[in-house]
């Protein structure tokens, strides 16, 4: 059909509807939110339409559908309730327009085929992948940079496409990766190593147009795959300039990084043979990697590239229209092209003049210019000689010479040559160049007019090596770190008598040009206060308007610090700086600050305009907000600022403020100022200074007058959510109250940034404000971002890592503010999740000791302790120890640094060890044994654990055949502070459950062979923990924890569960009670389909776990639960029988010792059902046996693997030869059954018991016989 138009919203009356085709129509606009009442629908088709659009979240009511083919329509999002739609296995979302897909696809378990190529997807749910049973999955077309790390642990996976992507780089865990029948990853930016396991195999691989080299190739024989034709090969520098005259070499080796020695290169013109795929030497014969260019006058530019063939490049087979064939792996790259271009004078003169701003005379305003130093240089193509001419009025010239006698103005000259005047102003003079050329008359370049800076105000020569230096002249005063610079150097004030102007609207204070004779760019930073500074009239509104400056000699501009401010007290501005050039202040003549709002606590004073940046986002915080979530008991529903109305944003700043102030002097942290606190309210922009300085990317931040003064600023464009304005508010406050009991502007910058984030809870409560600061924070580092590490780096250093243990005031500019937020989740984790007393976050500000505030961080490291010791009776050491377990439990899904979203809760540990399998917090240890390689393999690991910090060494059996046995070997020496764990999965509490290791030399862990069983449970994976408890007074190596680990890994039989044991199947056994019997135990076994009974057999609550009782002796615990239930015909009862199995299983795999036991409890009952009168019957439990099966067998080697028929496909079985055999290795033999008769209501009515007494052993063969599943 072509019906068209929009869908209507009647549709969603039809609430019987089970089936809904719409597919190849032309209907527009958004699926009604209607349709989600159709609740017994079990096909919806809508693809190819013109449908646009969020579908909407009411569609995830449609829990019958099992499909959804909403391909080829104009779809822009994807809802979360989709993941409501258990049945679903089949989406196809191809040709839309999504931009994300939600998190809610990770909870369809079931889901077989997820197809959403051609759209437009940057980004995918954490834990992307994590379908068991996922077959199809194609995301081609789309801008993708990553490729999901839970795809590696996909064994069902067919078809695999990514193509036409952004992915740079392979995920961490690839060595492990099941390569699916099809893989496309052509067309992506990647350049990782290949793994083999990619070119090897019959299935079907798609890599060209990648960055892949010839040193990606993996060692190795047997290619069946080829890398096809690739991306050029990127350069680090695309763009040579040169000067006429020179020449110029050009190393693609250096350009590139590819250094494979059989790589062979030919330079050629762009784009000769660009094309030519194969090594020719009649086109190729200038072999060499350097590239040699001579610039001539007058050349223009030139564009080349380099081709890349390599002779020992691996070949690989394949077949064409039945045919074999062999081709290289890779037949050639080719490079980015490279421009050569004749550099400009004023190219040249800046590459002469590095540290200097270049200048035509004519870009000089007025030919008129004052500085400290000034450079002059006459033009480059002249004939002739240059010389040099002064002047003090522009009129009268003198020759400078060595004969100069006019001392006015030899005094400013510092060296001259033909091609250079060199001039430090001390006066100010006019100068220019002369051309003399034979007997023609001078030619006299245009007059310059130089002056002197300024007056200089101190030049001395000074020393911080001891102590920091202070100099207060005219109305500057500027403070020198301790540390600065070693040895005297000297340092000039100068007051500018004609500084840069200021932009228009601002009016200039007065301008200083400070310099030291070592640098203008430092490591620490100096301490400027501006003063007598005229505050006279100045209210609130105008503070924000007087700000620090300095200017950007490369851009020729003033720019504004965002840190430093007004403090009114103090008649002074007060800012810090890391270089210096001209520095001054202005004010903001015109205002920015208009409204205000108050409240008997605060005021707001917000800025505001019609249409303005602001109103903007006063009215989406509305949206978000208010319109949403409803009006709040405190809001005036006047929000016209024209109309004495004030914006809800403003309101709520006002309202929660109170609260904040009112909760800290609850807590005993009263507000110390002597007026209102203020809040400034406005859009105070981003970009890099601003996130240096704490302001940029930012909702709240607190400047050093804001300190002095009380107010805090809040960026009105990231005011999104009231969550989010709330955690804001109290973390900006929390900082204001700690200035009151320790110096924040002079340090302890990072124990304030720590402490921050625990504002919130201090004023709410978990019910009315569900997620914390230092758990968003958490969960925000799980990835390093542009503004911070990721927790993973911060956990491989010490916690406090970023304090300046010599040089407190370097802390605000040493530390990232985003980095010491993140560590706040240590102090969360005392104050809210650990056992027994928490911590008390007030009282760590009260009773902190001012003088500790300017000494050094290690102060509040010991102090922090000394607070544990006698509030906890605990140390900081084990706190921290206990913090890096509890986020690696997992039992708190918003405080973990594991995966806990369903999928592998190793993957992040992967993805920080990277494909170098070492990163900054773990290390990957893994192993893969193929088939016949039973050789134990050696791996010693060193590493540092500073003080406070951990480290992850994750182990990993791949191999999937066998079971491993990793033998740890300590071979450093015990010290009590450093703490060793080993770590596993447990699949049926959810959670990583750690043993203590730390006084043990060598242990042995038992791997799963990697098995779907295993990787379902993550047995084939585990973790050794490395924690330095020590909190040294000072930094030293000797608080080092230096880990060095021998893991030995050694692949041993992989059993898993019993499926059977017998020794024999005849009656040759006795009980107490006169009876004869058979000993046979059946384990996980389906034994009813060797039967022809019409039932349905059950497996339940299957749990198995495996691990190392000793060095050699291995225990493998199930349990789990079986039920059948057999149809005996009509009128008839069914027969339904539940066990309930545990078994336990110890292995010796040296001696071969095995012991089993077995309980099995059964339920025997009839079920319901009719009679041949239609009378209904109940369901009757009539009987219930619980059994005891325990044997000892020693010398069990000899596995065969292999098929058990009609019982399991694969499986490992023993068998002794004969009776013999079976006296001389049977050491142990138990069974004890007992019997329970059961009325219909459940009462017992007898009870038998016996118990296996002896065994007889006839002339026939008596053989033990054991099976186990191996997978």
């Amino acid at each position: 059909n072509r019906l068209e138009g929009p869908l209507p919203e009647s549709l969603g009356e039809l609430t019987g509807l089970i089936g809904l085709d719409l597919a190849n129509n032309r209907f527009s606009g958004e699926i009604p939110a209607s349709l989600g009442n159709c609740r017994e629908l079990l096909g919806l088709d809508l693809q190819n339409n013109l449908l646009e659009g969020a579908i909407p979240p009411e569609l995830g009511a449609l829990s019958r559908l099992s499909r959804l083919p909403f391909q080829d329509n104009q779809f822009s999002s994807l809802p979360n309730e989709i993941g409501q739609i258990q049945g679903l296995t089949n989406i196809n979302l191809n040709n839309n327009q999504l931009t994300s897909l939600p998190e809610g696809l990770q909870q369809l378990s079931g889901l077989k085929i997820l197809q959403a190529a051609n759209n437009a997807i940057a980004t995918l749910p954490t834990n992307f992948g994590a379908w068991r049973d996922l077959r199809v999955l194609n995301l081609s077309h789309n801008r993708l940079t990553v490729f999901p790390e839970e795809l590696c642990n996909l064994r069902k996976l067919e078809e695999l496409d990514l193509s036409h992507n952004r992915i740079e780089r392979l995920p961490a865990g690839v060595d492990g990766f099941r390569v699916p029948a099809l893989l496309k990853l052509n067309n992506n930016e990647l350049s990782d190593n290949i793994p083999l396991a990619f070119l090897q195999g019959d299935h079907t691989l798609f890599m060209g147009w990648n960055r892949l080299r010839y040193e990606n190739i993996p060692e190795g024989d047997a290619y069946q795959q080829g890398l096809g034709n690739q991306k050029e090969a990127l350069l680090r520098d695309s763009l040579f300039k040169v000067p006429a005259g020179e020449s110029i070499h050009i190393d693609i080796r250096e350009l590139t990084g590819m250094d494979h020695p059989g790589n062979r290169y030919y330079w050629m013109k762009y784009p000769e043979q660009w094309d030519y795929t194969f090594h020719n030497e009649d086109f190729f014969k200038n072999e060499s990697p350097v590239l040699t260019i001579e610039m001539s006058e007058g050349d223009k530019a030139q564009r080349y590239y380099c081709k890349i063939f390599n002779d020992q490049v691996p070949m690989y087979d394949w077949e064409f229209m039945g045919n074999p064939e062999r081709s290289p792996l890779l037949n050639y790259l080719n490079t980015q092209a490279i421009t050569v271009l004749p550099m400009t004078e004023q190219e040249q003169l800046e590459a002469s003049y590095p540290e200097s701003v270049v200048l035509d005379l004519q870009q000089i305003p007025n030919a008129s210019l004052n500085d400290r130093r000034v450079v002059l240089v006459p033009p480059f193509s002249t004939r002739g000689d240059i010389a040099w001419e002064a002047s003090v009025d522009g009129t009268t010239w003198y020759r400078i010479d060595g004969q100069m006698s006019q001392n006015d103005l030899a005094v400013n000259v510092v060296s001259y040559s033909s091609t250079q005047l060199v001039l430090e102003p001390m006066t100010t003079a006019w100068y220019r160049c002369v051309l003399e050329e034979n007997n023609c008359d001078p030619l006299y370049g245009t007059p310059l007019k130089v002056s002197s800076l300024g007056q200089t105000l101190f030049d001395e020569i000074v020393n911080v090596d001891l102590e920091d230096f202070t100099v207060e002249v005219d109305s500057i005063e500027v403070t020198l770190p301790k540390g600065l610079s070693q040895g005297d150097f000297r340092l000039v004030i100068t007051k500018l008598e004609n500084p840069p102007a200021a932009p228009e609207g601002h009016r200039m204070g007065s301008v200083y040009d400070l310099t030291v004779s070592f640098g203008s760019v430092f490591t620490l930073p100096l301490e400027i206060k501006l003063k007598n500074i005229d505050v006279e009239g100045i209210d609130d509104k105008d503070i924000p308007n007087y700000r620090p400056v300095y200017y950007n000699e490369a851009e020729q501009k003033w720019e504004a610090y965002n840190e430093g401010g007004l403090i009114m007290g103090k008649n002074e501005l007060y800012f810090k700086t890391f270089h210096l050039t001209k520095l001054g202040w202005w004010e903001i003549q015109h205002g920015s600050y208009t409204h205000s709002f108050e409240n008997d606590r605060v005021k707001v004073i917000y800025r505001y305009k019609p249409h303005s940046k602001e109103d903007g986002q006063y009215h989406a915080y509305y949206l978000l907000n208010i319109a949403k979530g409803g009006t709040k008991p405190w809001h005036d529903s006047n929000t016209d600022p024209d109309q004495d109305g004030t914006p809800y944003l403003v309101q709520d700043v006002a309202h929660y403020m109170k609260e904040i102030m009112d909760a800290f002097e609850g807590a005993g942290l009263p507000y110390m100022g002597l007026r209102k606190f203020i809040v400034y309210v406005g859009d105070t922009g981003s970009g890099i200074v601003n996130r240096i300085l704490g302001s940029g990317d930012a909702l709240g931040y607190i400047t050093m007058s804001g300190y002095a003064e009380g107010y805090f600023y809040l960026n009105s464009s990231y005011a999104y959510e009231t969550d989010d304005v709330r955690r804001t508010l109290a973390h900006e406050y929390m900082h204001y109250t700690q200035h009151g009991y320790f110096n924040v502007v002079a340090g302890n910058y990072f124990f304030a940034e720590a402490h921050a984030p625990l504002a919130d809870r201090l004023v709410w409560t978990a019910d009315e404000m569900e997620d914390t600061e230092p758990e968003l924070n958490l969960m925000g580092a799980l990835t390093s971002t542009k503004n911070g590490l990721s927790i993973y780096d911060l956990l491989g250093t010490s916690w406090d890592a970023g304090t300046a243990s010599l040089f407190s005031l370097a802390e605000k500019f040493t530390i990232n503010s985003a980095d010491a937020n993140t560590s706040s989740a240590f102090l969360h984790y005392m104050r809210s999740y650990r056992n027994g007393t928490p911590l008390n976050v007030a009282k760590i500000l009260r009773e902190h000791l001012l003088s500790l505030g300017i000494i050094t961080n290690w102060s509040w490291r010991t102090y922090l302790n000394s607070q544990i010791q006698s509030d906890l009776r605990s140390t900081i050491g084990k706190e921290y120890d206990a913090w890096v377990r509890y986020l690696l439990e997992g039992k708190n899904e918003n405080f973990t640094i594991i995966n806990t979203a369903g999928g592998n809760p190793f993957t992040p540990l992967i993805s920080n060890a990277g494909s170098e399998k070492k990163g900054t917090f773990a290390t990957h240890a893994s192993w893969l044994f193929t088939s016949g390689d039973d050789v134990p393999r050696e791996e010693v690991l060193q590493f540092t654990v500073p003080h406070l910090a951990s480290r992850v060494v994750l182990l990993h059996n791949q191999t999937a055949d066998r079971s491993l046995v990793v033998n740890y070997e300590r071979r450093d020496e015990k010290n009590p502070e450093e703490m060793v764990y080993y770590g596993w999965w447990d699949h049926e509490a959810k959670r990583m459950v750690f043993e203590d290791l730390s006084d043990s030399t060598n242990y042995a862990v038992i791997l799963d062979a990697r098995t779907e069983e295993a990787e379902k449970n993550f047995q084939h994976m585990a973790l050794l923990l490395f924690v330095n408890q020590k909190c040294p007074d000072v930094v030293a190596l000797s608080a080092n924890f230096s880990a060095d680990i021998k893991l030995t890994a050694t692949p041993v039989i992989n059993i898993d569960a019993l499926l059977y044991a017998n020794v024999s199947d005849q009656a040759i056994h006795h009980y107490d009670d006169g009876s004869k019997g058979a000993f046979i135990v059946t384990g996980r076994m389906d034994i009813w389909r060797l039967l022809p009974l019409n039932y349905a057999w059950e497996l339940n609550d299957y749990n198995r776990t495996k691990r190392m009782l000793n060095d050699s002796t291995v225990v493998i615990e199930t349990s789990f639960n079986e039920r059948i239930d057999i149809t005996n015909g009509k009128a008839l009862p069914n027969t339904i029988n539940e066990w309930k199995k545990r078994q336990s299983i110890f292995y010796n795999l040296i001696t071969g010792r095995m012991e089993i036991m077995q309980s099995t409890e059964t339920t025997s009952s009839w079920g319901a059902y009719y009679d041949y009168e239609n009378v209904p019957h109940a369901a009757n439990t009539y009987r219930r046996t619980e059994e005891m099966h325990h044997m000892v067998v020693e010398d069990v080697f000899n596995f065969i693997t292999g098929p058990i028929s009609n019982i399991s496909d694969k499986a490992h079985s023993y068998e002794t030869t004969g009776t013999y055999h079976t006296q001389s290795t049977l050491k142990k033999l138990e069974h004890t059954i007992t019997d329970f008769s059961l009325e219909s209501n459940g009462t017992v009515t007898e009870t038998m018991t016996k118990t296996l007494t002896g065994t007889d052993y006839p002339a026939q063969d008596v053989k033990v016989t054991l099976w186990f599943t191996c997978e």
